[in-house]
């Protein structure tokens, strides 16, 4: 079985090759440094949304037999709302859906000359694509029992759509600084 330790070491062991690939293309110091933190926040969003995958049939069919790999909630607000009546567990379930996609947003809001639909956009559908992603392998046993929530969806919105609000005002600051000191 590939645990999430598992998927950490090997994104973290293939990181040279990124390096490497980087280094033949002749990039700078700079992009070296944002494409080795963005290969390591995509290594950490597969393992804590993905990990751990089944992968001995013994344990999938085990799986099987218990029941739905699956749980639905498409009530929007619900497992929120629960969150804080759950205290420790809700909410850090809260908090880990907002980080989530956070640093995704700020990659997203730091590029030149995007529309604010277009970020929104983005942000909604990386967060489908993680749920669809974690229903389609858990109803085929592949990864272990997962939640499909569109609090989620909400929550991994509101997170990416943070960090994009960040970058904006970081570019903001930054251009206003640059034209200051000239």
């Amino acid at each position: 079985m590939y645990t999430t330790e598992n998927v950490i070491f090997l994104g973290v062991v293939s990181l040279p090759l990124l390096i490497v690939l980087n280094l033949i293309r002749r990039k700078s110091v700079f992009y070296h440094l944002v494409s080795a933190a963005v290969w390591i926040y995509l290594v950490g969003v597969i393992a804590v949304t993905l990990a751990p995958f089944i992968v001995d049939s013994r344990v999938i069919e085990s799986n099987k037999h218990m029941g739905g790999a699956v749980s639905f909630n498409f009530i929007p607000l619900k497992s929120i709302k629960g969150a804080f009546d759950r205290s420790y567990f809700g909410m850090r379930n809260l908090i880990g859906n907002i980080l989530l996609l956070l640093p995704f947003g700020v990659l997203a809001g730091s590029k030149r000359n995007i529309r604010i639909y277009k970020m929104v956009l983005i942000g909604v559908a990386a967060s489908v694509f993680i749920e669809a992603l974690q229903f389609l392998l858990a109803s085929s046993y592949v990864i272990q029992r997962r939640s499909v929530d569109i609090d989620d969806v909400i929550l991994n919105s509101c997170g990416y759509l943070f960090g994009c609000l960040a970058a904006l005002i970081g570019k903001r600051a930054f251009l206003k600084k640059s034209v200051l000191s000239q």
